[in-house]
Parts: structure tokens; sequence; C-alpha cells
């Protein structure tokens, strides 16, 4: 019973996460012109060796730039869980997209960093807007108390594995 639970938990919020995703990335209305031709090169690439359309694995590499800030090319690649060379091949289209720099690595010559440039932080917080909205209009259904709860349940989720699932309180385990 708790693994079909489980299970039946997980798929639904694989698919509430994939409703907003599909839908950024099928409007791609965030990317001006010049963005989508530099970076269609890279989508193509990126489709026919990964399977998947590259706009989606190239948003996942922005996003977590948006959210760590400045990281190595190796970092990027652990982080999202890509080989290295895939990794470099993203940031590549996102570099001539104008949406990413590189810099030398003050800490270690032989590597760069790689951040956001104004034009991509821009850029992945109206991805980001698109792709939570229908998210956000199931939530408003909830009432103020069940979207506190599911908050503390997914940051719980989040943080399990991370180092900090220890930093919940015994108040909050009794919690509804």
């Amino acid at each position: 019973m708790a693994g079909e639970t489980d299970a039946n938990i997980a798929e639904l919020i694989y698919e509430l996460a994939l409703a907003g995703v599909r839908g950024a990335a099928n409007q791609r209305r965030v990317l001006d012109a010049r963005q989508r031709v530099r970076l269609a090169p890279s989508f193509t690439s990126m489709f026919v060796r990964e399977g998947r359309p590259g706009f989606l694995l190239i948003a996942d590499i922005a996003r977590t730039l948006a959210i760590q800030g400045e990281l190595t090319v190796s970092q990027v690649a652990a982080i999202t869980g890509r080989p290295l060379a895939t990794a470099s091949r993203f940031i590549d289209g996102l570099e001539t997209a104008g949406l990413v720099t590189r810099r030398e690595n003050p800490d270690d010559a032989r590597s760069k960093l790689v951040g956001l440039t104004g034009e991509g932080e821009k850029v992945v917080s109206q991805l980001r807007a698109e792709a939570s909205a229908p998210l956000v209009e199931r939530l408003a259904r909830l009432t103020p108390a069940e979207r506190r709860s599911l908050e503390r349940l997914l940051a719980k989720l989040a943080t399990w594995g991370t180092g900090a699932e220890n930093s919940t309180t015994s108040a909050e385990e009794g919690a509804p």
C-alpha cells in the first residue's frame, strides 16, 4: 500500500512539474528571436544526442546557475547529473545566446567560472514564472493551512539526503 501511494505521489509531483515546464518550453516566448536562432543548433544537437528537447536541458543548467551562482563546468555537470561534455555543450549554447559568461577561476587557473548574464537572469526568471504558473493556479485552490502543510512536507522531502534534514523541529513533526 505505501509503495503504491509513494509511487502515486511521485508521479503526481512529476506531472505537476512537467505541466509548467512543457508550457514554458512550448511557448519559448521569453527568448528573443536572436537568442532562439543562436540556441537552435544546441536544441537540435541535444535532441539528437539526448533524445529529449534540448530546451529543457538548457533550462536546467540556466536554473542551476540562477540558484547556485557562478560554478565551474564540472560543478554544473555534477549538480545537473549530466556528463561533463554534455554540460559543456549546453553552456556553449547559452554563451552563444548571450545568457551566460565564462571568466577565469581565481581559485583554479585550470578551470573557468560560468555565470548568468543580466539577460540570462531575466530569461531564467521569466521561465520560472511561466513554468510555475499552472501549479500556482492549482495551489490557489488550497486553504492557507493546506498550502503551509504542503510547503512543509515538500521542504522536508527536498532536504532529505542533503545534510539539512535534521533541521526539522519536533513541533513540525506533529503538525498536520
